[in-house]
């Protein structure tokens, strides 16, 4: 078997027909390949490849089949090459299209969840990864135009974070200084310190769990 600098050196000489000719045969005869093939051949369009991860993100929001060990595997393949095609394809070129796509992606988090056995939390693994790509997308976007320096992102995390129902985006507050400054952190933090306040003023019977200050305390 060739090395992979071999097999990149001999794919290099090869006839531009002869290798369209055999990626379009793999497209019709091997299914399982052809949302691959269609996000290679759109990496030079932004807008046509946003659309065409979205539709795969989509279909995961859609799923309902349930997810257990044996499929896990596969399953989070799929997730995570969603994840490289926004991250490879997307972040630098058209870093709104990649955050858009990554803000769709981790509102998926708690529809997955509730239909995938995560017992070796490679799941989990993957929205954390999303989660802090989701921050460096939203960085990009701030620093490349005046759309995305005009979003109010304290906002933006702190709503994100709302949704942390599966602990799933446990690493978005402590990494969060990767997208806002010093001032935006303290009102944060205040904010914060503002709800467990008014939770510790909830009155709660001598053994029932206050929840609310439980959260407030962990955020």
């Amino acid at each position: 078997m060739m090395n992979i600098d071999e097999l990149k050196q001999k794919i290099s000489t090869l006839d531009e027909a002869l290798l369209k000719d055999f990626v379009g045969n793999l497209y019709q005869n091997h299914p399982e390949l052809s949302s691959d093939i269609e996000t290679l051949v759109l990496y030079d369009d932004p807008a046509a490849l946003a659309k065409h991860i979205l539709k795969r993100i989509q279909s995961v929001s859609r799923g309902r089949k349930y997810i257990d060990w044996r499929l896990n595997a596969d399953f989070s393949c799929k997730l995570e090459s969603i994840l490289t095609d926004i991250e490879n394809g997307l972040l630098e070129r058209s870093p709104k299209h990649a955050f858009s796509l990554l803000d769709k992606f981790v509102a998926t988090a708690d529809k997955v969840y509730e239909r995938v056995d995560d017992s070796s939390g490679s799941v989990g693994g993957i929205y954390y990864d999303a989660v802090l790509l989701w921050l460096k997308a939203a960085k990009a976007w701030k620093a490349s135009s005046n759309a995305g320096a005009k979003v109010n992102w304290l906002e933006r995390v702190y709503t994100l974070y709302l949704g942390n129902d599966y602990a799933v985006f446990d690493n978005l507050l402590p990494n969060s200084a990767m997208l806002l400054n010093q001032d935006q952190l303290t009102q944060l933090a205040w904010r914060y310190e503002s709800e467990l306040k008014q939770a510790l003023k909830t009155p709660s019977h001598e053994y029932s769990f206050n929840a609310k200050v439980s959260s407030a305390c962990v955020e």
